[in-house]
Formats: structure tokens, sequence, C-alpha cells
């Protein structure tokens, strides 16, 4: 049962006759970080809210520790939600905005109290407990979602694109806290995002949706170097997709190796060069070789030979067998 702690079964929707999602299913064991990843209108804010049983499924089960759900209210599944606007009381202090939902519980205040303690610890925000949510970031405002939804001990975390609406630097701190209260509470937790990054940093298993449907579900070092799809290989990460020897093939830019002095390797012409702070991006016109756009590699920008390049500049290109994806 710990293996199927969260199963969903063949979970088909359709709004106006338009098919969102299609015979989707995947499995969390207890206290993993599952990610929902995709573009816009895939299907994985749908397929939250039908977890949280906030949206009916026209087919399908919800599997909760191996019981149906599928016929609970969400009121009576005990799934924490966050959603990306934060729904904050905005009347109510921050103690009393994560204390809220207790309220509905047959606990004493002396109890409650206590919850609301542990939570402000766990989210850092005790300098803050007094103040009202106009008075906070939005890092701070996303915290408090969080521990008023951690307050009620939920068998599930659901997050909906939690982080889309903060800075990039306040993204990158706050799903590092998420993650690392994750650990803490050893909570199970299934968060929906559109940034890939974001899925490969957080997650466990991350289930990569596409019009309606799963292409793959595994772990990140899995979609990232063996992605089943031409749809996964270029979403998440960067991919090249280029003829070679008579077969179309991906590869990562990081995995191409580039020289400006051996005589062995396909010949190539700088075209443009980005500088990215730890590596340069270099685009490539290869001879012979027939891709879409310019080959990207990507080089340390601490090797004085590529500090050397500039546009017009020839190189040697050469792509391992190790590092080709199809």
């Amino acid at each position: 049962m710990e293996n199927e702690y969260l199963k969903t079964c063949n979970i088909t929707k359709s709004f106006g006759g338009k098919r969102v999602l299609n015979d989707v299913s995947f499995t969390a064991k207890r206290g993993e970080f599952i990610c929902l990843l995709g573009p816009s209108g895939c299907g994985k804010t749908t397929l939250l809210r039908i977890i949280a049983g906030l949206e009916n499924s026209d087919s399908g089960t919800v599997f909760f520790r191996g019981k149906d759900f599928t016929p609970v209210p969400a009121s009576r599944r005990n799934f924490g939600i966050v959603f990306q606007s934060y729904a904050l009381f905005p009347n109510l202090t921050v103690t009393q905005n994560i204390a809220y939902g207790l309220k509905t519980r047959d606990i004493g205040k002396k109890a409650a109290d206590g919850i609301v303690n542990e939570m402000l610890e766990i989210t850092g925000l005790h300098g803050e407990k007094e103040k009202y949510p106009f008075q906070l970031s939005g890092g701070q405002q996303q915290r408090v979602a969080l521990a008023r939804a951690l307050a009620l001990n939920p068998g599930i975390l659901l997050l909906d694109e939690p982080l889309s609406a903060l800075d990039a630097k306040v993204r990158e701190k706050l799903r590092k806290e998420i993650r690392a209260i994750h650990d803490k509470m050893n909570i199970t937790t299934v968060m929906v995002t559109h940034d890939q990054e974001e899925a490969i940093t957080v997650s466990d298993k991350i289930a990569v949706m596409n019009g309606g449907v799963i292409e793959q579900f595994g772990t990140p070092d899995e979609l990232y170097f063996t992605p089943k799809t031409e749809f996964i290989a270029g979403f998440v990460g960067m991919m090249n997709f280029l003829h070679l020897d008579g077969r179309k093939v991906g590869v990562r830019p990081e995995q191409i190796r580039v020289s400006t002095f051996s005589n062995e390797g396909i010949n190539a012409v700088v075209k443009d060069i980005e500088f990215r702070g730890s590596f340069l991006r270099l685009f490539l016109k290869l001879e012979n070789i027939k891709t879409d756009s310019p080959l990207v590699v990507d080089v340390s920008s601490c090797d004085p030979a590529m500090q050397r390049l500039r546009a017009e500049s020839l190189i040697k290109v050469q792509i391992p067998e190790s590092a080709i994806s199809f």
C-alpha cells in the first residue's frame, strides 16, 4: 500500500467536447515528491484538481492508501492544497491565517497553538506572525499558504504552480525550502509546474504531460538522459536534433565535444556565442550534416581555447555514440 499511496487509474476528462485528459494513470509512493510537468493546456492542473476532489472526472479512479477516493468530496479528503494565488485572508494575521483551518477540527486551543507554532518554525515565519498579508513579500505569503495547508496534517500536499508569480531568485530559494519541508514532514507531494528546471531540481519523479496524456513518468535523470519521445527530449532540458548516419538523433549540448586543434571530427563554423556565466553556448553550422537549426554546444567559459572563439571561427565537432538519445 505504501508503494501505491496515491494512484490515478485511467482518468479521462472533457470540457465542451474537447478531451483534456485521456486515460491518465500514475502512482506515487508514500513520501515521494511528484511533479506534473508540461506546457500550458496539457491537462496538468485539471488532473491535480481531480486528485483534490475539486473537479469530477468523466471516468477513471483516484485511489488513496488503497481506497477508492473518487466519490469522496474534497472537504473529506484531507488533502492540503496551495494555489498560485495564495488565497490568504487579508484581514487576518499570519498566525490567524495558519490557524484558520484548525477551527473546524475538534482540538483544544493549546493544541492548535502548538501546531501553529510548529508551522511558523518550519516555514521560518516566527518574525512575521503578527503581520497581515499586505505587509509580506510574495515569498512570505506563499510560505503562509504552505503553513496553513500543512497545519491540517494532510495525507497529501497538492501544489498548483506555487512559485510562478515570484521572481527567479525567490523561486529558486523557495523551491529548496518546499523540498526541505517535504523531507522534514515526510509528506507525499504532487506539484504542478510548467518549469522544467523547477521539476528537475525538486522531484523524485516527474510525469511529463502533453496533449492530455503522460508521455513519460520517471526520475529526473531518466527523463533527461533516456527520453522516450522527441517531445520529452525537447521539453526536458536543451536538445539538438540532427540527421546523422541516416537517422534522426538527439544529443545534449554539454555532451558534444569541440576542438580548435584536432584533425578528427565534423567541420563546423561558429555562428554565434552566448556567455552564460559558468559556460559558453556556441551556435554552430555543421558541414554536410543536416540540422533544422544551428547545433548548440555548451563548453566551459574557463577554457582559454574556447574564450578565443569568435563568429566565423572554424572548429571540429565530435558526437560520441554514448551521447545519442535515440
